[in-house]
């Protein structure tokens, strides 16, 4: 399991919850190979690593859902073939969001519960990865629009890069 939360002078207190109150032995990413090969679970404690990353997992959690923060990049891991887990607050990807679940690559949770659900259905019966690469690539219109204009605020792409 991959953890990378959104704010990286949180990584302490995250590192510590996640050993005080759930036993979980983390690494950080920072600490290399050899450090997190006996982990539970390795914190993201860089920026940029996270597209790297996506491509590794069968499923991924975007965070930064689960409140009404604006929403985070739920289109990344999907570009890597991965579905996708999400909270009810999509800010500006609920386009994207809806389109994504009702072509079945995406899921949204409201509780740990339908977490815990949905992360067992998509782990025992996961969508081929090409399928959900191509539900992105698939996307047109008003979604897409909203998303590059999402990124190019962002500085993550030039006009001249989007889809």
């Amino acid at each position: 399991m991959f953890l990378a939360p959104r704010h990286l002078e949180r990584i302490g207190r995250v590192e510590a919850e996640l050993e005080s109150s759930l036993g979980i032995r983390p690494a950080r990413w920072s600490a290399g190979p050899s450090a997190r090969s006996g982990s539970d679970c390795i914190l993201i404690d860089e920026h940029g690593i996270l597209g790297r990353i996506y491509g590794l997992g069968d499923v991924a959690f975007v965070g930064g859902t689960l409140v009404p923060v604006g929403g985070h990049n739920v289109l990344e891991p999907a570009q890597h073939g991965v579905p996708v887990l999400v909270g009810p607050e999509h800010g500006s990807f609920a386009k994207a969001v809806s389109l994504m679940v009702e072509a079945g690559v995406a899921a949204v949770c409201r509780d740990w519960r339908e977490l815990a659900e949905a992360l067992g259905e998509f782990a025992g019966s996961p969508p081929d990865r090409e399928w959900v690469r191509s539900v992105v690539r698939g996307m047109t219109g008003e979604p897409m629009r909203a998303v590059v204009d999402l990124l190019e605020r962002a500085g993550a792409i030039d006009r001249e890069d989007a889809p």
